[in-house]
């Protein structure tokens, strides 16, 4: 019974644990794994992020012009040839915003049910939201009635026209003397009067062309805000993002199919 029990104790006095230097080398190994997870974790983090940002902005940016592209292409039906389809003024008295520093674009078109010349008006306001505004009434008309306002997509921070002419009323877009084809809104005639045929008034519009700036609503996207350079053949100015979220540059061309020859 004796010599069992010692041949007991002394097996259990020879049982040790691991060694200091097996611990530092299992935490070592233990610290790698999960830095190699975290890192795993923060890239599909940013990955997803970034996809998500990316799909936000297309989805914007393509409603935005879907939007707006169907009005300009409608412009001008059931309206007069030598009529105003679309223009683009500042805000103030008989216009969709009171604001005088908002620049709207205007289309115009006629509608039959009931009997009546309508305009659509398109704008930005304070909160970087593209607004869409039906009203009751022509070109340079006290408007009538607000038929319907909404928001066409958010985090809009840039919006920018400018116009094709056809000055000589022959098939085809005429290019002014010593300037480009699309003309902005300040080298246009904003009034209706007669002038001659090598003015650029509005009434000779034929195509619009666009420009927009949107941004995600996802947030810290991008590792530093971003610097978007000016369309091509524009004077618009660079744009510099005020945060982290990613922003993109839309453009298209819009024709006006109710002024074609």
């Amino acid at each position: 019974m004796n010599v069992n029990f010692m041949k007991i104790a002394t097996k259990k006095l020879t049982q040790s644990g691991f060694s200091l230097i097996e611990l530092m080398i299992a935490m070592a190994l233990g610290s790698f794994i999960i830095g190699g997870l975290i890192s795993v974790f923060i890239g599909s983090t940013n990955s997803y992020k970034l996809q998500q940002a990316i799909s936000q902005i297309q989805d914007k940016g393509r409603y935005a012009i879907k939007k707006i592209r169907e009005d300009v292409q409608r412009s001008g039906f059931g309206l007069d040839y030598d009529t105003i389809a679309v223009r683009q003024i500042m805000g103030g008295v008989n216009t969709c915003v009171a604001d005088v520093n908002t620049p709207i674009l205007e289309v115009y078109w006629h509608k039959k049910s009931p009997d009546t010349d309508m305009r659509r008006c398109y704008f930005l306001n304070a909160s970087n939201q593209l607004i869409l505004r039906e009203i009751t009434g022509a070109a340079n008309t006290v408007p009538v009635a607000a038929d319907t306002e909404f928001v066409v997509v958010n985090d809009v921070h840039l919006l920018a026209f400018s116009f094709a002419v056809d000055l000589d009323d022959i098939e085809g877009i005429d290019i002014v003397p010593t300037k480009s084809a699309y003309l902005p809104r300040d080298e246009m005639i904003v009034g209706n009067g007669v002038t001659p045929a090598t003015t650029a008034t509005w009434k000779k519009v034929r195509a619009v062309r666009m420009h927009l700036i949107v941004a995600s609503d996802t947030d810290f996207v991008t590792d530093q805000a971003q610097t978007i350079a000016p369309p091509f053949g524009t004077t618009l100015t660079t744009f510099f993002a005020q945060d982290r979220r990613l922003y993109q540059r839309f453009s298209a061309t819009l024709a006006l199919r109710n002024r074609k020859h």
